[in-house]
């Protein structure tokens, strides 16, 4: 890179917000770490990392039917992920039918791939499950979390004037997620089987 480039402001402009969406992801968890627990440091990374991606897309979806779709998916991540203790085989088709969801619901518009965030939260819980008297607090940080993001994105949105009446129903959103059907079923099963076989064969590290 050349000394002009280095010199020019919007450089320094953009070093600045991304020195600041630093410190402010590493405050995020850390503070979630205090107040859910060690446990769930993971799904603290996945919520940070949705807090700064999800209120600044614009998914083409109305506003509100898409901001409770974040929180449903968030808690379902949790919810889902926990099967892996109750049994495997249980698990598995489970696991299919939840990723099949968050890829049919959110993987349009492609170029935006707001389905990374959803499907790493859901992976991070479940590679690393809590015991049940530990779950109460994982889903309550999800719920937290998809409670500040869903809020967040509602006042983004309606600050940009976007997803109005004019944009896509779940409905209509589903349908266009579903048009590239292979894409959904190969993460769908790709993953359910990944998960699988770490839980049965005991991997310590199934990420």
């Amino acid at each position: 890179m050349s000394a002009k480039k280095w010199m020019t402001p919007s450089f320094w402009k953009l070093v600045g917000i991304n020195a600041l969406r630093f410190l402010f992801s590493i405050g995020f968890i850390t503070g979630y770490r205090m107040l859910f627990g060690a446990e769930n440091t993971l799904a603290g990374v996945a919520v940070s990392v949705g807090l700064t991606m999800l209120p600044v897309c614009d998914v083409g979806v109305r506003r509100r039917p898409m901001a409770f779709l974040m929180l449903l998916l968030y808690v379902g991540a949790g919810a889902v992920s926990q099967l892996a203790l109750v049994s495997p085989f249980i698990a598995l088709p489970v696991n299919f039918l939840f990723v099949f969801l968050i890829m049919a619901l959110t993987s349009e518009p492609v170029s935006m791939k707001v389905y990374i965030n959803f499907l790493l939260t859901f992976v991070f819980c479940e590679a690393m499950p809590v015991p049940m008297a530990d779950f109460p607090a994982r889903i309550g940080g999800l719920a937290a979390g998809g409670l500040l993001i869903a809020a967040a994105s509602l006042l983004w949105w309606r600050k940009k004037g976007v997803g109005g009446a004019e944009a896509r129903t779940l409905t209509e959103q589903m349908r266009a997620g579903l048009s590239r059907l292979g894409p959904v079923l190969r993460m769908s099963i790709g993953i359910a089987l990944a998960m699988f076989i770490a839980s049965m064969l005991h991997l310590k590290r199934p990420l």
